[in-house]
Protein backbone atom coordinates (compact mmCIF):
# COMPACT_ATOMS: atom_id res chain seq x y z
CA UNK A 1 0.00 0.00 0.00
CA UNK A 2 2.90 2.17 1.23
CA UNK A 3 5.13 1.47 -2.05
CA UNK A 4 1.78 2.72 -4.38
CA UNK A 5 1.29 5.47 -2.57
CA UNK A 6 5.05 6.74 -3.34
CA UNK A 7 4.43 5.67 -7.17
CA UNK A 8 1.73 7.65 -7.18
CA UNK A 9 3.89 10.87 -5.96
CA UNK A 10 6.62 9.92 -8.18
CA UNK A 11 4.45 9.39 -11.41
CA UNK A 12 3.06 12.60 -10.78
CA UNK A 13 6.32 14.69 -10.02
CA UNK A 14 8.37 12.99 -12.92
CA UNK A 15 5.66 11.99 -15.50
CA UNK A 16 6.46 8.28 -14.93
CA UNK A 17 4.26 4.94 -15.12
CA UNK A 18 2.59 4.25 -11.88
CA UNK A 19 4.43 0.83 -12.46
CA UNK A 20 8.08 2.70 -13.01
CA UNK A 21 7.64 4.76 -10.13
CA UNK A 22 6.42 1.96 -7.58
CA UNK A 23 9.68 0.27 -8.72
CA UNK A 24 11.94 3.19 -8.67
CA UNK A 25 10.18 3.74 -5.15
CA UNK A 26 10.19 0.28 -3.82
CA UNK A 27 13.85 0.00 -4.54
CA UNK A 28 14.86 2.87 -2.56
CA UNK A 29 13.20 1.56 0.87
CA UNK A 30 14.53 -2.27 0.65
CA UNK A 31 18.52 -0.24 -0.17
CA UNK A 32 18.40 1.52 3.00
CA UNK A 33 16.45 -1.06 4.86
CA UNK A 34 19.09 -3.51 3.75
CA UNK A 35 21.84 -1.74 4.86
CA UNK A 36 20.40 0.43 7.65
CA UNK A 37 17.30 -1.83 10.01
CA UNK A 38 15.33 0.19 12.33
CA UNK A 39 18.05 2.76 12.77
CA UNK A 40 17.52 4.23 9.37
CA UNK A 41 13.70 4.50 10.20
CA UNK A 42 14.48 6.54 13.58
CA UNK A 43 16.29 8.91 12.12
CA UNK A 44 13.71 10.53 9.49
CA UNK A 45 10.43 10.26 11.51
CA UNK A 46 10.94 13.68 13.69
CA UNK A 47 12.06 15.61 10.37
CA UNK A 48 8.78 14.17 8.90
CA UNK A 49 6.78 14.55 11.46
CA UNK A 50 7.69 18.76 11.80
CA UNK A 51 7.28 19.46 7.97
CA UNK A 52 4.12 17.52 7.43
CA UNK A 53 2.69 19.65 10.15
CA UNK A 54 3.87 22.65 8.84
CA UNK A 55 2.79 21.46 5.71
CA UNK A 56 -0.71 19.80 5.76
CA UNK A 57 -2.05 21.57 9.08
CA UNK A 58 -1.20 24.82 9.08
CA UNK A 59 -0.14 25.70 5.01
CA UNK A 60 -2.48 23.84 3.49
CA UNK A 61 -5.57 25.57 4.85
CA UNK A 62 -4.25 28.81 4.44
CA UNK A 63 -2.91 28.38 0.99
CA UNK A 64 -6.47 26.66 0.18
CA UNK A 65 -8.56 29.09 1.63
CA UNK A 66 -6.57 32.09 -0.01
CA UNK A 67 -6.32 31.15 -3.15
CA UNK A 68 -8.54 32.40 -6.20
CA UNK A 69 -9.73 29.16 -7.60
CA UNK A 70 -11.62 28.49 -4.55
CA UNK A 71 -12.36 31.45 -2.97
CA UNK A 72 -12.84 31.30 0.72
CA UNK A 73 -14.60 28.86 3.12
CA UNK A 74 -18.12 29.79 1.33
CA UNK A 75 -16.81 29.40 -1.92
CA UNK A 76 -15.13 25.96 -0.91
CA UNK A 77 -18.81 24.49 0.41
CA UNK A 78 -20.32 26.39 -2.72
CA UNK A 79 -18.41 24.60 -5.28
CA UNK A 80 -18.49 20.94 -3.92
CA UNK A 81 -21.49 18.71 -4.24
CA UNK A 82 -23.90 18.83 -1.28
CA UNK A 83 -24.06 15.09 -0.44
CA UNK A 84 -19.98 15.47 0.08
CA UNK A 85 -20.80 17.20 3.68
CA UNK A 86 -23.18 14.32 3.99
CA UNK A 87 -21.63 12.40 7.12
CA UNK A 88 -24.11 9.82 6.30
CA UNK A 89 -23.82 9.57 2.94
CA UNK A 90 -21.63 6.23 3.22
CA UNK A 91 -24.89 4.59 5.06
CA UNK A 92 -24.87 1.90 8.08
CA UNK A 93 -23.12 -0.65 5.31
CA UNK A 94 -20.25 1.55 4.35
CA UNK A 95 -19.90 3.08 7.65
CA UNK A 96 -19.54 -0.46 9.59
CA UNK A 97 -17.60 -1.53 6.70
CA UNK A 98 -14.45 1.89 7.57
CA UNK A 99 -15.42 0.96 11.05
CA UNK A 100 -14.19 -2.82 10.72
CA UNK A 101 -11.61 -1.93 7.90
CA UNK A 102 -9.43 0.44 10.12
CA UNK A 103 -10.10 0.02 13.37
CA UNK A 104 -9.04 -3.16 14.48
CA UNK A 105 -6.01 -3.11 12.00
CA UNK A 106 -4.96 0.49 13.91
CA UNK A 107 -5.02 -1.29 17.25
CA UNK A 108 -2.56 -4.05 16.70
CA UNK A 109 -0.92 -2.28 13.74
CA UNK A 110 3.27 -3.03 13.92
CA UNK A 111 3.89 0.38 12.57
CA UNK A 112 2.46 1.88 15.97
CA UNK A 113 3.57 -0.59 18.52
CA UNK A 114 7.25 -0.02 17.24
CA UNK A 115 7.30 3.07 18.46
CA UNK A 116 5.31 2.53 21.71
CA UNK A 117 7.86 -0.55 22.92
CA UNK A 118 10.71 2.22 22.33
CA UNK A 119 9.32 4.20 24.55
CA UNK A 120 11.72 5.44 27.35
CA UNK A 121 9.21 4.16 29.86
CA UNK A 122 5.35 3.41 30.17
CA UNK A 123 4.57 7.21 30.97
CA UNK A 124 5.88 8.04 27.80
CA UNK A 125 4.48 5.44 25.97
CA UNK A 126 1.15 6.03 27.25
CA UNK A 127 1.19 10.03 26.78
CA UNK A 128 2.82 10.19 23.36
CA UNK A 129 0.29 7.38 21.78
CA UNK A 130 -2.49 9.52 23.00
CA UNK A 131 -1.25 12.52 21.91
CA UNK A 132 -0.65 10.97 18.23
CA UNK A 133 -4.27 9.66 18.08
CA UNK A 134 -5.47 12.88 18.63
CA UNK A 135 -2.58 14.43 16.18
CA UNK A 136 -3.63 11.83 13.79
CA UNK A 137 -7.33 13.06 13.65
CA UNK A 138 -6.17 16.77 13.49
CA UNK A 139 -4.06 15.87 10.31
CA UNK A 140 -6.17 13.14 8.69
CA UNK A 141 -8.78 15.97 8.66
CA UNK A 142 -6.52 18.57 7.06
CA UNK A 143 -5.76 15.69 4.47
CA UNK A 144 -9.44 15.54 3.51
CA UNK A 145 -9.44 19.12 3.10
CA UNK A 146 -7.23 19.34 0.63
CA UNK A 147 -8.88 16.53 -1.36
CA UNK A 148 -12.17 18.49 -0.80
CA UNK A 149 -10.35 21.69 -2.57
CA UNK A 150 -9.41 19.61 -5.42
CA UNK A 151 -13.01 18.46 -6.11
CA UNK A 152 -13.78 22.30 -5.54
CA UNK A 153 -11.45 23.56 -7.88
CA UNK A 154 -12.24 21.68 -10.64
CA UNK A 155 -8.87 19.66 -11.16
CA UNK A 156 -9.25 16.69 -13.12
CA UNK A 157 -7.78 13.72 -12.23
CA UNK A 158 -7.40 10.08 -14.52
CA UNK A 159 -6.48 8.52 -11.24
CA UNK A 160 -7.65 9.74 -7.89
CA UNK A 161 -4.55 8.48 -6.10
CA UNK A 162 -2.82 11.64 -7.53
CA UNK A 163 -5.33 14.06 -5.60
CA UNK A 164 -2.45 14.63 -2.58
CA UNK A 165 0.18 15.39 -4.95
CA UNK A 166 -2.36 17.01 -7.46
CA UNK A 167 -3.59 19.34 -4.40
CA UNK A 168 -0.14 19.95 -2.76
CA UNK A 169 1.54 21.20 -6.33
CA UNK A 170 -1.97 23.14 -6.97
CA UNK A 171 -2.20 25.49 -3.77
CA UNK A 172 1.70 25.75 -2.41
CA UNK A 173 3.99 27.51 -3.49
CA UNK A 174 6.86 25.83 -5.76
CA UNK A 175 9.42 25.22 -2.89
CA UNK A 176 7.43 24.61 -0.29
CA UNK A 177 5.10 22.18 -2.31
CA UNK A 178 8.31 20.18 -3.17
CA UNK A 179 9.13 20.35 0.70
CA UNK A 180 6.00 18.73 1.65
CA UNK A 181 5.70 16.04 -0.66
CA UNK A 182 9.09 14.96 -0.04
CA UNK A 183 8.05 14.81 3.59
CA UNK A 184 4.99 12.62 2.18
CA UNK A 185 7.49 10.57 0.31
CA UNK A 186 9.60 9.74 3.43
CA UNK A 187 6.69 9.01 5.62
CA UNK A 188 5.36 6.42 3.35
CA UNK A 189 9.32 5.07 3.12
CA UNK A 190 9.26 5.02 7.15
CA UNK A 191 5.95 2.75 7.35
CA UNK A 192 6.84 0.35 4.67
CA UNK A 193 10.87 0.00 6.14
CA UNK A 194 9.20 -0.34 9.43
CA UNK A 195 6.96 -3.48 8.34
CA UNK A 196 9.68 -5.05 6.12
CA UNK A 197 12.06 -5.03 9.15
CA UNK A 198 8.64 -6.33 11.12
CA UNK A 199 8.31 -9.24 9.09
CA UNK A 200 11.58 -10.38 8.27
CA UNK A 201 11.96 -10.06 11.98
CA UNK A 202 9.58 -12.32 12.61
CA UNK A 203 10.75 -15.21 9.66
CA UNK A 204 14.06 -14.56 11.24
CA UNK A 205 13.43 -15.53 14.60
CA UNK A 206 10.08 -17.71 14.53
CA UNK A 207 11.31 -19.86 11.08
CA UNK A 208 15.58 -19.48 11.02
CA UNK A 209 16.29 -19.09 14.64
CA UNK A 210 14.03 -22.23 14.98
CA UNK A 211 13.99 -24.12 12.12
CA UNK A 212 17.29 -24.06 11.04
CA UNK A 213 19.83 -22.49 14.03
CA UNK A 214 17.91 -24.94 16.68
CA UNK A 215 17.89 -22.23 18.45
CA UNK A 216 14.62 -21.83 20.26
CA UNK A 217 11.89 -24.29 19.87
CA UNK A 218 8.25 -23.81 19.81
CA UNK A 219 7.62 -24.36 23.57
CA UNK A 220 10.50 -22.02 24.60
CA UNK A 221 12.93 -24.27 25.30
CA UNK A 222 16.81 -24.12 24.48
CA UNK A 223 18.45 -26.30 22.22
CA UNK A 224 21.77 -26.35 20.36
CA UNK A 225 23.60 -23.77 18.85
CA UNK A 226 25.87 -22.92 16.96
CA UNK A 227 29.31 -21.13 18.26
CA UNK A 228 32.53 -20.09 17.14
CA UNK A 229 36.06 -20.74 18.07
CA UNK A 230 35.78 -19.12 21.06
CA UNK A 231 32.93 -20.91 22.39
CA UNK A 232 30.61 -17.67 21.80
CA UNK A 233 27.25 -17.85 19.75
CA UNK A 234 27.60 -16.85 16.27
CA UNK A 235 25.84 -13.98 15.24
CA UNK A 236 27.28 -11.47 12.61
CA UNK A 237 25.89 -14.86 10.02
CA UNK A 238 22.27 -13.93 11.82
CA UNK A 239 22.54 -10.16 10.89
CA UNK A 240 22.78 -10.95 7.48
CA UNK A 241 20.43 -13.80 7.01
CA UNK A 242 18.33 -11.14 8.55
CA UNK A 243 19.02 -8.49 6.07
CA UNK A 244 18.69 -10.86 3.04
CA UNK A 245 15.24 -11.94 4.62
CA UNK A 246 14.21 -8.41 4.17
CA UNK A 247 15.09 -7.97 0.91
CA UNK A 248 13.83 -11.21 -0.54
CA UNK A 249 10.55 -9.79 1.55
CA UNK A 250 11.26 -6.16 -0.46
CA UNK A 251 11.36 -7.41 -3.50
CA UNK A 252 8.22 -9.34 -3.07
CA UNK A 253 6.54 -6.26 -1.52
CA UNK A 254 7.31 -4.03 -4.85
CA UNK A 255 5.78 -7.26 -7.21
CA UNK A 256 2.76 -7.42 -5.28
CA UNK A 257 2.13 -3.84 -5.56
CA UNK A 258 3.04 -3.65 -9.09
CA UNK A 259 0.36 -6.90 -9.96
CA UNK A 260 -2.28 -4.53 -7.57
CA UNK A 261 -1.58 -0.98 -8.68
CA UNK A 262 -4.63 0.24 -7.08
CA UNK A 263 -4.55 2.33 -3.86
CA UNK A 264 -7.81 1.40 -2.50
CA UNK A 265 -7.78 -2.29 -3.59
CA UNK A 266 -4.23 -2.27 -1.76
CA UNK A 267 -6.03 -0.84 1.19
CA UNK A 268 -8.94 -2.85 1.62
CA UNK A 269 -6.81 -6.15 0.92
CA UNK A 270 -3.99 -5.08 3.61
CA UNK A 271 -6.67 -4.38 6.08
CA UNK A 272 -9.37 -6.93 5.51
CA UNK A 273 -6.24 -9.34 6.41
CA UNK A 274 -5.03 -7.24 9.24
CA UNK A 275 -8.61 -6.83 10.76
CA UNK A 276 -9.88 -10.31 10.09
CA UNK A 277 -7.02 -12.03 10.52
CA UNK A 278 -4.21 -11.02 12.83
CA UNK A 279 -6.51 -8.86 15.52
CA UNK A 280 -7.59 -11.54 17.59
CA UNK A 281 -4.57 -13.61 18.50
CA UNK A 282 -2.46 -10.45 18.77
CA UNK A 283 -5.47 -9.00 20.80
CA UNK A 284 -6.26 -11.63 23.31
CA UNK A 285 -2.28 -11.74 24.00
CA UNK A 286 -1.97 -8.65 25.41
CA UNK A 287 -5.11 -9.16 27.65
CA UNK A 288 -4.85 -12.82 28.61
CA UNK A 289 -2.35 -13.93 30.97
CA UNK A 290 -1.72 -17.30 29.70
CA UNK A 291 -1.90 -17.42 26.04
CA UNK A 292 -1.79 -20.52 23.71
CA UNK A 293 0.81 -19.98 20.74
CA UNK A 294 -1.09 -22.94 19.07
CA UNK A 295 -4.41 -21.33 19.23
CA UNK A 296 -2.88 -18.37 17.66
CA UNK A 297 -1.44 -20.33 14.23
CA UNK A 298 -5.00 -21.87 14.45
CA UNK A 299 -6.99 -18.72 14.22
CA UNK A 300 -4.31 -17.43 11.77
CA UNK A 301 -4.45 -20.10 9.28
CA UNK A 302 -8.20 -20.50 9.16
CA UNK A 303 -9.08 -16.82 9.46
CA UNK A 304 -6.70 -15.95 6.41
CA UNK A 305 -8.71 -19.21 4.74
CA UNK A 306 -12.07 -17.47 5.26
CA UNK A 307 -11.25 -13.76 4.40
CA UNK A 308 -9.45 -14.85 1.10
CA UNK A 309 -12.22 -17.38 -0.06
CA UNK A 310 -15.01 -14.97 1.25
CA UNK A 311 -13.41 -12.54 -1.19
CA UNK A 312 -12.50 -14.63 -3.83
CA UNK A 313 -16.36 -15.55 -3.82
CA UNK A 314 -17.71 -12.24 -4.01
CA UNK A 315 -14.93 -11.19 -7.04
CA UNK A 316 -16.05 -14.37 -8.75
CA UNK A 317 -19.72 -13.79 -8.17
CA UNK A 318 -20.11 -10.04 -8.27
CA UNK A 319 -21.59 -9.41 -5.38
CA UNK A 320 -19.73 -6.72 -3.70
CA UNK A 321 -20.87 -7.13 0.34
CA UNK A 322 -18.67 -10.29 0.06
CA UNK A 323 -15.68 -9.07 -2.62
CA UNK A 324 -12.48 -7.01 -1.56
CA UNK A 325 -13.97 -4.25 0.14
CA UNK A 326 -16.65 -5.67 1.11
CA UNK A 327 -18.44 -6.18 4.73
CA UNK A 328 -18.32 -10.16 5.23
CA UNK A 329 -14.68 -11.25 4.60
CA UNK A 330 -13.70 -9.13 7.69
CA UNK A 331 -16.62 -10.29 9.24
CA UNK A 332 -16.24 -13.61 8.86
CA UNK A 333 -12.48 -13.43 9.64
CA UNK A 334 -12.77 -12.24 13.09
CA UNK A 335 -15.70 -14.63 14.08
CA UNK A 336 -13.56 -17.62 12.17
CA UNK A 337 -10.53 -16.30 14.54
CA UNK A 338 -12.18 -16.27 17.28
CA UNK A 339 -13.98 -18.98 17.88
CA UNK A 340 -11.16 -21.59 17.55
CA UNK A 341 -9.20 -19.31 19.12
CA UNK A 342 -11.25 -19.58 22.69
CA UNK A 343 -11.34 -23.52 22.00
CA UNK A 344 -8.25 -24.18 21.54
CA UNK A 345 -6.83 -21.83 23.76
CA UNK A 346 -9.75 -23.43 26.88
CA UNK A 347 -8.13 -27.03 26.26
CA UNK A 348 -4.66 -26.39 25.53
CA UNK A 349 -2.33 -27.19 28.67
CA UNK A 350 0.79 -26.00 27.13
CA UNK A 351 -0.10 -22.61 27.79
CA UNK A 352 2.42 -19.58 28.00
CA UNK A 353 3.33 -16.40 29.90
CA UNK A 354 3.36 -13.43 27.75
CA UNK A 355 6.76 -11.64 27.60
CA UNK A 356 5.68 -8.83 29.95
CA UNK A 357 9.03 -8.81 32.19
CA UNK A 358 11.58 -5.51 31.80
CA UNK A 359 15.06 -6.22 31.18
CA UNK A 360 16.91 -3.99 33.92
CA UNK A 361 20.44 -4.29 32.17
CA UNK A 362 18.67 -2.53 28.75
CA UNK A 363 16.89 -0.15 31.26
CA UNK A 364 20.16 0.71 33.34
CA UNK A 365 22.02 1.41 29.76
CA UNK A 366 19.00 3.93 29.02
CA UNK A 367 19.38 5.46 31.90
CA UNK A 368 22.97 5.93 31.76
Amino acid sequence: MQIISMGAIVSGLFNLSNTVSMVLAGCVVVFYTFLGGMWSVTMTDIVQFVVKTLGIVILVPIFVLTSPRIGGLSGLIDKVPAHHWDMGAYGFSGTLYWILLHVPGLVIGQDIWQRVFTAHDEHVAKRGTILAGFYSILCSLCAVFLGIAVLAAGIKLDDPSLAFEAGVSAFLPTGVAGLLLAAALAACMSVSSGTILACSTTVCNDVYLRFVRGEKSFDGGAHEVEHDAEGNVTTSRDVWVNRGIALSIGVLTIVLAVAISDIFKALDLAYGFLSGCVFVPVFFSFVLRRISPRAGLVSLGLSALTVAGTMAYGESTGQADFAIGGDWPITFGIVVGLVPYLLVTAIDHHKVVPNIEIDESEAAALDA
